[in-house]
Formats: structure tokens, C-alpha cells, sequence
């Protein structure tokens, strides 16, 4: 019986990721712009994940925030200099301090180069002051 509810759960949790992975790969095949695809990954965070405040930097020709969830306290002319001065060297998955508020950093690489990073955060309880840029359609 025990082993019964551990592979059930185990099943649950493989079916949830899974229909994570295809929703994203079915954005990604209908040729949703990046401003679709960025609403699509939004909602998987906030909805299937339960991510309260997140930022998301992207390399364009500078560092860009593309997303901002609740996050306020720098200005948007000042990411590029502070992904490079803080996040570019991080490779793993870290705990960083930033904006007085405790954060935990994904990079998004590919063949160990950075593309993106995620910073991800409790709820915050003010309104956002990042203005991210729109991003262009890829």
C-alpha cells in the first residue's frame, strides 16, 4: 500500500512536469512571439510553481529584464552593468542578496554560456519600479 502511494505520487509528479514541458515546446512550435512565449512562462511560475516575485534577465545585445513579478528598487538603464558585475559569474544555482531581499539565481545557459537568468524571491508587498523593455519578436 505504501509503495502504492509513493509510485502514485511519483507518477503525479512526472505527469505535472511533463505537461509543463509540452505546453512550453507547444508555444514554442505554434511560433508564439517572445512576448507570448514570456506571458506562457510567466504563468507556468506564478500558476504551476507557485513563484511569488521573480525577475528575468535576458542577453540581447545588453542584459534586459524581459519579466518582473512584484520586484521594485533599480532602475532599468542599470541590469546590464549589474548582471555583469554580479550574476555572470554564476554558474550553479546560487542564494544571492540584492535589493535588501534575498534571492535564489538560475542561469539559463546553453554550452555554458549564459543566456538568462531567473531571480526568484518571496511576495513582494510593492508595486513594481523595473521597467522592463518590451522584447522584441525573435
Amino acid at each position: 500500500m505504501r509503495n502504492e502511494l509513493f509510485l502514485s505520487k511519483r507518477l503525479e509528479t512526472a505527469t505535472f512536469k511533463l505537461n509543463l514541458l509540452l505546453e512550453i515546446t507547444q508555444s514554442i512550435n505554434d511560433n508564439l512571439s517572445t512576448k507570448e512565449l514570456l506571458d506562457t512562462y510567466k504563468k507556468i511560475l506564478v500558476t504551476n510553481f507557485s513563484v511569488g516575485s521573480f525577475l528575468l534577465f535576458v542577453k540581447n545585445i545588453d542584459w534586459q529584464c524581459v519579466l518582473n513579478n512584484g520586484i521594485y528598487g533599480i532602475e532599468d538603464s542599470d541590469v546590464n552593468q549589474f548582471v555583469e558585475d554580479f550574476l555572470h559569474q554564476l554558474t550553479d544555482i546560487e542564494n544571492i542578496v540584492f535589493i535588501n531581499k534575498l534571492f535564489v539565481v538560475i542561469p539559463i545557459t546553453h554550452h555554458e554560456k549564459a543566456l538568462a537568468y531567473l531571480l526568484i524571491t518571496d511576495k513582494a508587498k510593492q508595486k513594481p519600479s523595473i521597467r522592463c523593455r518590451s522584447a522584441s519578436r525573435s
